[in-house]
């Protein structure tokens, strides 16, 4: 595992997660946590996505299944756009833990302005 230069592991894991949402929270900002990862995000616009994700090569192997040429930092937004509400739907039913995505709650605030 990696560290930065104060040490500090690079990897995240539940408890890391749940600190920096309620950090978060008492500061009034609002986070859209993907767990293990965004391409869960992704996933979740193609299919359901409940059981346990091993980590980020996992979740991109997996969205590859259905993006075959995705690439970190390469992504077709046109080929998601028409499929977002039920990728919301899909995030919502998933509750927190692995896998989960709070990425519908940016979509709705985006949606309201």
């Amino acid at each position: 595992m990696g560290s930065t230069s104060t040490g500090a592991s690079l990897t995240s894991t539940t408890s890391d997660i749940a600190e920096a949402i309620a950090a978060a929270e008492s500061a009034g900002i609002s986070l859209a946590v993907s767990n293990p990862c965004f391409e869960v995000w992704l996933i979740l616009h193609f299919a359901d996505c409940t059981a346990g994700v091993a980590g980020p090569k996992a979740a991109e192997d997996k969205l590859r299944k259905h993006m075959p040429g995705y690439a970190k930092g390469t992504l077709d937004f046109a080929v998601l756009a028409g499929k977002v509400d039920k990728a919301v739907e899909r995030a919502k039913a998933l509750g927190a833990g692995n896998p989960s995505s709070d990425m519908w709650r940016l979509v709705e605030v985006v949606r309201k302005h």
